[in-house]
Protein backbone atom coordinates (compact mmCIF):
# COMPACT_ATOMS: atom_id res chain seq x y z
CA UNK A 1 0.00 0.00 0.00
CA UNK A 2 1.27 3.48 -0.58
CA UNK A 3 2.43 5.19 2.14
CA UNK A 4 0.07 8.37 1.57
CA UNK A 5 -0.16 11.27 4.50
CA UNK A 6 -2.38 9.84 6.48
CA UNK A 7 -3.99 13.05 7.38
CA UNK A 8 -5.15 13.18 3.56
CA UNK A 9 -6.96 9.67 3.64
CA UNK A 10 -8.62 10.87 6.09
CA UNK A 11 -10.64 13.79 5.43
CA UNK A 12 -12.72 14.99 2.22
CA UNK A 13 -11.38 18.40 0.77
CA UNK A 14 -14.35 20.78 0.73
CA UNK A 15 -14.26 23.62 -1.93
CA UNK A 16 -16.16 25.83 -3.39
CA UNK A 17 -13.46 26.80 -6.27
CA UNK A 18 -14.28 24.52 -9.45
CA UNK A 19 -12.43 24.68 -12.80
CA UNK A 20 -15.96 23.13 -14.50
CA UNK A 21 -18.27 25.28 -13.04
CA UNK A 22 -21.53 25.31 -15.48
CA UNK A 23 -23.62 28.57 -15.66
CA UNK A 24 -27.18 27.98 -17.00
CA UNK A 25 -28.22 30.31 -20.15
CA UNK A 26 -29.77 33.78 -18.88
CA UNK A 27 -28.81 33.47 -15.49
CA UNK A 28 -26.88 35.89 -13.01
CA UNK A 29 -22.99 34.50 -11.64
CA UNK A 30 -22.64 35.61 -8.56
CA UNK A 31 -20.57 32.88 -7.59
CA UNK A 32 -17.00 34.14 -8.61
CA UNK A 33 -14.76 36.72 -6.51
CA UNK A 34 -13.02 38.67 -8.70
CA UNK A 35 -13.84 42.20 -9.71
CA UNK A 36 -17.22 42.34 -12.19
CA UNK A 37 -15.09 45.48 -13.96
CA UNK A 38 -12.65 43.25 -14.75
CA UNK A 39 -9.48 44.79 -15.25
CA UNK A 40 -7.68 48.01 -15.76
CA UNK A 41 -7.54 48.39 -19.40
CA UNK A 42 -3.47 48.82 -19.70
CA UNK A 43 -2.78 44.99 -18.42
CA UNK A 44 -4.39 43.82 -21.46
CA UNK A 45 -1.70 45.79 -23.46
CA UNK A 46 1.12 44.51 -21.40
CA UNK A 47 -0.49 40.75 -22.48
CA UNK A 48 -0.96 41.62 -26.17
CA UNK A 49 2.41 43.10 -26.33
CA UNK A 50 4.56 40.52 -24.29
CA UNK A 51 7.41 38.94 -26.14
CA UNK A 52 8.58 36.01 -26.14
CA UNK A 53 11.17 35.82 -23.19
CA UNK A 54 7.80 35.70 -21.00
CA UNK A 55 7.21 32.40 -21.98
CA UNK A 56 10.92 31.20 -23.26
CA UNK A 57 12.76 32.13 -19.98
CA UNK A 58 12.40 31.41 -16.20
CA UNK A 59 10.88 34.57 -14.50
CA UNK A 60 12.92 36.96 -13.59
CA UNK A 61 10.85 40.30 -13.28
CA UNK A 62 11.42 43.00 -10.84
CA UNK A 63 9.08 45.75 -11.73
CA UNK A 64 6.39 44.27 -9.63
CA UNK A 65 8.22 44.03 -6.40
CA UNK A 66 9.56 47.83 -6.76
CA UNK A 67 5.35 49.02 -7.43
CA UNK A 68 4.73 46.60 -4.32
CA UNK A 69 7.00 48.74 -2.38
CA UNK A 70 5.59 52.00 -4.03
CA UNK A 71 2.33 50.95 -3.34
CA UNK A 72 2.37 50.54 0.37
CA UNK A 73 5.26 53.32 1.05
CA UNK A 74 3.01 55.29 2.86
CA UNK A 75 2.06 52.82 5.57
CA UNK A 76 5.17 50.54 5.73
CA UNK A 77 8.72 49.96 5.15
CA UNK A 78 8.20 46.97 2.52
CA UNK A 79 11.21 46.32 0.64
CA UNK A 80 12.42 43.46 -1.75
CA UNK A 81 13.24 41.46 1.51
CA UNK A 82 9.87 41.54 2.62
CA UNK A 83 8.10 40.48 -0.51
CA UNK A 84 7.02 37.12 -1.41
CA UNK A 85 5.14 36.31 -4.45
CA UNK A 86 3.00 33.63 -5.30
CA UNK A 87 0.43 31.74 -7.14
CA UNK A 88 -2.90 33.73 -5.94
CA UNK A 89 -3.67 34.34 -2.44
CA UNK A 90 -4.60 30.56 -2.44
CA UNK A 91 -0.37 29.41 -3.51
CA UNK A 92 0.96 31.70 -1.12
CA UNK A 93 -0.61 30.81 2.00
CA UNK A 94 0.20 27.05 0.81
CA UNK A 95 3.85 28.61 1.22
CA UNK A 96 3.07 30.49 4.24
CA UNK A 97 1.72 27.20 5.50
CA UNK A 98 5.03 25.46 5.28
CA UNK A 99 6.88 26.95 7.77
CA UNK A 100 4.73 26.32 10.53
CA UNK A 101 4.01 22.56 9.49
CA UNK A 102 5.43 20.09 12.29
CA UNK A 103 4.34 17.78 14.42
CA UNK A 104 1.79 18.69 16.83
CA UNK A 105 1.27 22.56 14.93
CA UNK A 106 -2.01 24.08 15.89
CA UNK A 107 -3.92 26.74 13.78
CA UNK A 108 -7.04 29.03 14.71
CA UNK A 109 -9.62 30.63 12.69
CA UNK A 110 -12.96 32.22 12.57
CA UNK A 111 -15.81 30.62 10.46
CA UNK A 112 -17.12 31.17 8.38
CA UNK A 113 -13.91 31.77 6.66
CA UNK A 114 -12.06 31.26 3.18
CA UNK A 115 -12.22 27.60 2.79
CA UNK A 116 -8.77 26.84 0.84
CA UNK A 117 -6.79 28.10 3.59
CA UNK A 118 -8.14 26.01 6.31
CA UNK A 119 -8.47 22.97 4.47
CA UNK A 120 -5.03 23.13 3.79
CA UNK A 121 -3.96 23.39 7.76
CA UNK A 122 -6.42 19.90 7.65
CA UNK A 123 -4.83 18.04 5.03
CA UNK A 124 -1.32 18.70 6.49
CA UNK A 125 -2.35 17.00 9.55
CA UNK A 126 -2.30 20.32 11.77
CA UNK A 127 -4.83 20.71 14.91
CA UNK A 128 -6.94 23.33 13.49
CA UNK A 129 -9.61 24.99 15.20
CA UNK A 130 -12.25 27.55 14.83
CA UNK A 131 -14.21 30.50 16.35
CA UNK A 132 -17.62 30.30 15.22
CA UNK A 133 -19.77 33.38 13.79
CA UNK A 134 -22.96 32.70 15.43
CA UNK A 135 -26.20 32.86 12.90
CA UNK A 136 -27.88 34.31 15.89
CA UNK A 137 -25.60 37.10 15.76
CA UNK A 138 -25.67 37.73 12.18
CA UNK A 139 -22.58 36.02 11.66
CA UNK A 140 -20.80 39.25 13.37
CA UNK A 141 -17.02 38.77 14.11
CA UNK A 142 -16.44 38.91 17.84
CA UNK A 143 -12.98 39.92 18.70
CA UNK A 144 -13.05 39.11 22.99
CA UNK A 145 -13.93 34.91 21.89
CA UNK A 146 -10.82 34.94 19.23
CA UNK A 147 -8.76 36.54 22.18
CA UNK A 148 -10.24 33.82 24.72
CA UNK A 149 -9.48 31.02 21.94
CA UNK A 150 -5.89 32.32 20.96
CA UNK A 151 -2.96 30.01 22.81
CA UNK A 152 0.56 30.12 23.51
CA UNK A 153 -0.01 26.45 21.58
CA UNK A 154 -1.20 27.73 18.56
CA UNK A 155 1.50 28.65 15.36
CA UNK A 156 -1.03 30.05 13.27
CA UNK A 157 -4.01 32.62 13.79
CA UNK A 158 -6.08 33.12 10.41
CA UNK A 159 -8.06 36.48 9.85
CA UNK A 160 -9.23 36.80 6.01
CA UNK A 161 -10.35 40.79 6.34
CA UNK A 162 -12.90 41.69 4.81
CA UNK A 163 -14.17 38.04 5.37
CA UNK A 164 -15.16 35.76 2.85
CA UNK A 165 -18.11 35.10 2.85
CA UNK A 166 -19.94 37.35 4.66
CA UNK A 167 -17.93 40.39 3.02
CA UNK A 168 -17.70 42.12 6.44
CA UNK A 169 -14.30 43.80 7.62
CA UNK A 170 -12.64 44.08 11.14
CA UNK A 171 -11.73 47.58 12.31
CA UNK A 172 -8.38 47.57 12.39
CA UNK A 173 -8.13 48.44 15.89
CA UNK A 174 -9.64 44.60 15.99
CA UNK A 175 -6.73 43.72 13.90
CA UNK A 176 -3.99 44.99 15.92
CA UNK A 177 -5.45 43.80 19.17
CA UNK A 178 -5.19 39.95 17.91
CA UNK A 179 -1.96 40.90 15.97
CA UNK A 180 -0.71 42.24 19.60
CA UNK A 181 -2.01 39.09 21.22
CA UNK A 182 -0.20 37.21 18.99
CA UNK A 183 3.37 38.54 19.40
CA UNK A 184 2.57 38.09 23.38
CA UNK A 185 1.99 34.28 22.53
CA UNK A 186 4.68 33.54 20.02
CA UNK A 187 1.50 33.30 17.15
CA UNK A 188 1.95 34.17 13.48
CA UNK A 189 -0.78 36.19 12.51
CA UNK A 190 -2.27 35.97 8.95
CA UNK A 191 -4.29 38.26 7.36
CA UNK A 192 -5.35 37.95 4.45
CA UNK A 193 -6.65 40.97 2.51
CA UNK A 194 -7.57 39.09 -0.81
CA UNK A 195 -10.74 41.51 -0.93
CA UNK A 196 -8.91 43.51 0.67
CA UNK A 197 -8.27 46.10 -1.89
CA UNK A 198 -11.65 46.41 -2.70
CA UNK A 199 -11.27 48.84 0.33
CA UNK A 200 -9.19 52.05 1.06
CA UNK A 201 -5.33 51.05 1.70
CA UNK A 202 -5.65 52.73 5.31
CA UNK A 203 -7.61 50.25 6.29
CA UNK A 204 -5.12 47.39 5.55
CA UNK A 205 -3.06 45.28 8.55
CA UNK A 206 0.04 46.39 6.28
CA UNK A 207 0.02 49.48 8.66
CA UNK A 208 1.20 47.35 11.48
CA UNK A 209 4.39 45.83 9.66
CA UNK A 210 6.74 47.87 11.07
CA UNK A 211 5.41 47.31 14.87
CA UNK A 212 4.75 43.79 14.84
CA UNK A 213 7.15 41.05 13.30
CA UNK A 214 4.87 38.06 13.74
CA UNK A 215 2.12 40.34 10.96
CA UNK A 216 2.11 37.79 7.73
CA UNK A 217 -0.37 40.40 5.27
CA UNK A 218 -1.51 38.26 1.89
CA UNK A 219 -2.34 39.56 -1.32
CA UNK A 220 -4.17 39.03 -4.77
CA UNK A 221 -4.58 40.16 -8.34
CA UNK A 222 -7.81 37.93 -8.56
CA UNK A 223 -9.96 40.03 -6.44
CA UNK A 224 -10.21 44.27 -7.07
CA UNK A 225 -7.91 44.02 -9.98
CA UNK A 226 -9.71 41.29 -11.69
CA UNK A 227 -7.02 39.10 -12.99
CA UNK A 228 -7.57 35.62 -11.40
CA UNK A 229 -6.83 33.93 -14.19
CA UNK A 230 -3.38 34.87 -14.02
CA UNK A 231 -2.64 33.46 -10.94
CA UNK A 232 -0.51 36.12 -9.15
CA UNK A 233 -0.60 37.16 -5.37
CA UNK A 234 2.07 38.35 -3.01
CA UNK A 235 2.89 38.20 0.93
CA UNK A 236 4.44 41.00 2.90
CA UNK A 237 6.44 40.10 6.24
CA UNK A 238 9.15 40.29 8.53
CA UNK A 239 12.68 39.24 6.30
CA UNK A 240 12.96 36.41 8.51
CA UNK A 241 9.25 35.29 7.91
CA UNK A 242 9.87 35.80 4.06
CA UNK A 243 13.52 34.10 4.29
CA UNK A 244 11.82 30.97 5.91
CA UNK A 245 8.85 30.83 3.03
CA UNK A 246 11.49 31.31 0.20
CA UNK A 247 13.52 28.10 1.88
CA UNK A 248 10.14 26.25 1.17
CA UNK A 249 9.56 27.83 -1.81
CA UNK A 250 11.22 27.85 -5.56
CA UNK A 251 11.72 31.22 -6.64
CA UNK A 252 9.93 30.80 -9.91
CA UNK A 253 6.38 30.84 -8.23
CA UNK A 254 4.79 33.79 -10.01
CA UNK A 255 5.06 33.55 -14.07
CA UNK A 256 6.81 36.43 -15.89
CA UNK A 257 3.36 37.59 -17.50
CA UNK A 258 1.40 37.88 -14.30
CA UNK A 259 4.62 39.77 -13.01
CA UNK A 260 4.55 41.85 -15.97
CA UNK A 261 0.65 42.43 -15.85
CA UNK A 262 0.47 42.47 -12.18
CA UNK A 263 3.11 45.63 -12.25
CA UNK A 264 0.84 47.29 -14.63
CA UNK A 265 -2.39 47.01 -12.31
CA UNK A 266 -0.61 48.23 -9.19
CA UNK A 267 0.42 51.82 -11.09
CA UNK A 268 -3.47 51.98 -11.18
CA UNK A 269 -4.28 51.29 -7.38
CA UNK A 270 -7.37 53.52 -8.09
CA UNK A 271 -9.60 51.47 -10.16
CA UNK A 272 -9.43 48.30 -7.45
CA UNK A 273 -11.86 51.42 -5.16
CA UNK A 274 -13.25 52.94 -8.51
CA UNK A 275 -16.67 51.21 -8.28
CA UNK A 276 -17.38 50.96 -4.06
CA UNK A 277 -20.14 53.40 -5.15
CA UNK A 278 -21.96 50.77 -7.22
CA UNK A 279 -21.14 47.94 -4.68
CA UNK A 280 -22.72 50.03 -1.99
CA UNK A 281 -25.75 50.13 -3.77
CA UNK A 282 -25.91 46.62 -5.02
CA UNK A 283 -25.67 45.48 -1.09
CA UNK A 284 -28.23 48.29 0.08
CA UNK A 285 -30.60 47.14 -3.11
CA UNK A 286 -30.34 43.39 -1.67
CA UNK A 287 -30.77 44.43 1.54
CA UNK A 288 -34.04 46.19 1.00
CA UNK A 289 -35.56 43.44 -0.61
CA UNK A 290 -34.25 40.55 2.32
CA UNK A 291 -35.78 40.29 5.57
CA UNK A 292 -38.63 37.82 5.52
CA UNK A 293 -37.61 34.40 4.34
CA UNK A 294 -33.90 35.71 3.69
CA UNK A 295 -31.46 37.48 6.11
CA UNK A 296 -28.22 39.11 4.79
CA UNK A 297 -25.48 38.86 7.25
CA UNK A 298 -23.42 41.05 8.98
CA UNK A 299 -21.61 42.95 5.80
CA UNK A 300 -19.20 46.21 4.90
CA UNK A 301 -21.41 47.07 1.88
CA UNK A 302 -17.92 48.58 0.01
CA UNK A 303 -17.15 44.77 -0.14
CA UNK A 304 -19.06 43.28 -3.46
CA UNK A 305 -20.16 39.81 -1.54
CA UNK A 306 -22.69 39.08 0.94
CA UNK A 307 -24.25 36.21 2.79
CA UNK A 308 -27.90 35.24 2.78
CA UNK A 309 -29.25 32.85 5.00
CA UNK A 310 -32.76 31.49 4.99
CA UNK A 311 -35.13 31.50 8.19
CA UNK A 312 -35.69 26.96 7.85
CA UNK A 313 -32.64 25.48 8.20
CA UNK A 314 -33.53 22.57 6.05
CA UNK A 315 -34.12 24.81 2.88
CA UNK A 316 -31.23 24.12 0.14
CA UNK A 317 -31.12 27.91 -0.74
CA UNK A 318 -28.40 27.36 -4.03
CA UNK A 319 -31.07 25.75 -5.99
CA UNK A 320 -33.71 27.66 -5.43
CA UNK A 321 -31.94 30.38 -6.48
CA UNK A 322 -30.61 29.17 -9.39
CA UNK A 323 -33.76 28.61 -10.41
CA UNK A 324 -34.76 31.62 -9.81
CA UNK A 325 -32.00 33.19 -12.30
CA UNK A 326 -29.26 33.50 -10.08
CA UNK A 327 -26.33 31.61 -9.01
CA UNK A 328 -24.58 31.64 -5.96
CA UNK A 329 -21.77 29.54 -4.10
CA UNK A 330 -23.53 27.34 -1.34
CA UNK A 331 -22.62 27.92 2.33
CA UNK A 332 -22.18 24.24 2.69
CA UNK A 333 -18.93 24.77 1.11
CA UNK A 334 -17.83 26.40 4.74
CA UNK A 335 -17.18 25.64 7.83
CA UNK A 336 -20.25 26.14 10.31
CA UNK A 337 -22.60 26.81 6.98
CA UNK A 338 -25.12 24.52 6.23
CA UNK A 339 -27.54 24.34 3.06
CA UNK A 340 -29.40 27.16 3.87
CA UNK A 341 -26.76 29.71 3.46
CA UNK A 342 -25.31 31.04 0.45
CA UNK A 343 -22.33 33.45 -0.51
CA UNK A 344 -23.49 35.81 -2.93
CA UNK A 345 -21.12 38.05 -5.39
CA UNK A 346 -22.54 41.51 -6.75
CA UNK A 347 -22.30 41.74 -10.26
CA UNK A 348 -22.24 44.02 -12.36
CA UNK A 349 -24.77 47.51 -10.93
CA UNK A 350 -26.74 46.83 -14.80
CA UNK A 351 -27.05 43.40 -13.56
CA UNK A 352 -28.97 44.01 -10.30
CA UNK A 353 -31.99 44.17 -11.35
CA UNK A 354 -32.24 40.51 -12.25
CA UNK A 355 -30.29 39.72 -8.74
CA UNK A 356 -32.89 41.61 -6.86
CA UNK A 357 -36.06 39.79 -8.70
CA UNK A 358 -34.33 36.02 -7.72
CA UNK A 359 -33.46 37.53 -4.20
CA UNK A 360 -37.49 38.70 -3.95
CA UNK A 361 -38.64 35.28 -5.69
CA UNK A 362 -37.19 33.37 -2.97
CA UNK A 363 -37.54 35.45 0.29
CA UNK A 364 -41.46 35.49 -0.25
Amino acid sequence: MLKIRKSLLQMEKESYADDNAVIPEGAVDCTQGSNPYGFYPTVMDVVRNADENAVYHYPHGQEIYEEIENLWKDYAKVGRGNIFLGDGSIGTLYAINNIFEESGARALSVAPTFTDATNDYKTRGMEYRYVEMLREENYKFDLGRVLDELSEEDSILYIDNPNNPTGQTIPTSDIEAMIKAGAEKGVAVIIDEAYGDFIPQDESATKFLDKYDNLIVVHTFSKAFGMAAMRGGYVMASEEIIGHINKMSNPYCMNELAREAGAEALRHPEFATSHIDDFVKSNQMVREVVGNKLKMAESDDRVPICLLYHEDTSVNLAPMLAEAGLMAVPGGEFDCLNQSTVRVRMPRIEEMDKVVQAVKKVNG
